[in-house]
């Protein structure tokens, strides 16, 4: 073996001894950005606005004023790695003057609860992980990465270095364990990834360890340095290969083919493209309700919520048909995590519903 595979299999042996497994290794859900159920995500200035482009990767801008800008996926990727997208963020309209002390911009992932236990954080056996990732941008410098535990409200903090610009770079982060602060055994968040684009000074200043500690606000991310990203028209920022394993020591991305994702993305997100033919009423004038019923394709982490829109598009207006006229809209009647019941109400004749039902139960 070279030294460089006989390292890679010695760590891989490493990680399996402490918990991992040869397969379904990694935390992360799509961190091959395989996966975009929705539109690309436009984020629009404001005080707060968030939202999901590639699935279960959130952007999040919190008290910024002017920065607009788009997450979406690419087909870009770094070479020799099998690797073929990446999510990327673009700033179309960046903070006119400075990042403020209450600014935060961010791109994140969640990890539920239950999924985390064989961690057995909040004991003595709790486990390392490491996070590794692919990533690139249009300016170098020192950018921060947060963990942060929802349940004992305890945060991790590092930072990496981009050196390069235009250049996708390898990076590693090894987290030490949290023998402090348990993850609940439930469907909620258990943990909380944060790749720093804009941090205001309220949210720095902390000792600078790459430790588990009590949550403060300037213990947020010590070592984030690089606002510019914000700062700057059409500055791009890209991640993939994101990969989150037990251990001290990264291993080779798992790359798994594109319907495992799917099914993994679909328990916190999912749409289905209907169209129900139902019928006509025996009077004009009958005010009518009427219903259907669905099961979902993955069980979902719990009774998600319902949004709509045009059929085979994630935006425009879902439709109820009363002859050639649209007429009122959709309603949730009921929800689980393994169906729902939409409602649609309007008066006199009537034939069918159609649209795209877009079912979220994200954490």
């Amino acid at each position: 073996l070279s030294m460089s595979k006989a390292a890679e299999l010695a760590a891989l042996i490493a990680n399996v001894n402490k918990g991992s497994s040869l397969g379904n290794k990694n935390f992360i859900i799509n961190g091959a950005a395989q996966v975009q159920q929705r539109d690309d995500l436009s984020i629009v200035s404001g005080t707060t606005n968030e939202g999901y482009g590639p699935d279960r990767f959130l952007f999040l801008v919190s008290n910024t004023g002017e920065l607009d800008g788009t997450l979406n996926t690419v087909t870009d990727a770094p070479d020799n790695t099998g690797l073929v997208k990446s999510i990327k963020w673009t700033t179309t309209t960046p903070e006119s003057t400075s990042v403020a002390a209450t600014d935060l911009v961010s791109i994140r992932q969640k990890i539920e609860a239950q999924n985390l236990q064989v961690l057995e954080y909040g004991t003595s056996d709790a486990r390392h992980t490491t996070l590794s990732f692919w990533v690139k941008a249009s300016i170098a410098g020192t950018y921060g990465f947060t963990m942060y535990s929802p349940d004992p409200n305890r945060t991790f903090s590092a930072g990496y270095t981009i050196s390069s610009t235009g250049t996708w770079e390898y990076k590693t982060i090894t987290i030490p364990p949290d023998t402090s602060g348990a993850i609940n055994n439930d469907n909620g968040e258990g943990l909380r990834l944060i790749w720093q684009l804009g941090v205001g000074s309220t949210y720095t200043g902390g000792s600078d360890s790459d430790s588990w500690r009590a949550f403060a606000n300037n213990e947020w991310n010590t070592q984030h340095t690089q606002n510019n990203i914000v700062l700057t028209d059409n500055a791009t920022f890209q991640i993939t290969g994101v990969q989150l394993e037990i251990g001290e020591k990264a291993t080779e991305f798992e790359i798994e083919p594109y319907a495992v994702t799917l099914y993994k993305a679909q328990r916190y997100y999912q749409y289905q493209d209907i169209y129900f033919d139902k019928g006509t009423s025996s009077s004009s004038t009958d005010a009518l309700a009427y219903y259907y019923n669905t099961p979902f394709t993955v069980f979902m982490r719990q009774a998600p919520t319902l949004s709509a829109s045009a059929i085979n598009s994630n935006s425009g207006n879902a439709t109820t048909r009363h002859g050639t006229t649209v007429v009122d809209g959709w309603v949730l009647s009921t929800a689980y995590n393994n169906s729902a019941t939409i409602r649609g109400n309007h008066t006199a004749i009537w034939n069918y519903i159609y649209g795209r039902a877009k079912w979220d139960a994200e954490l």
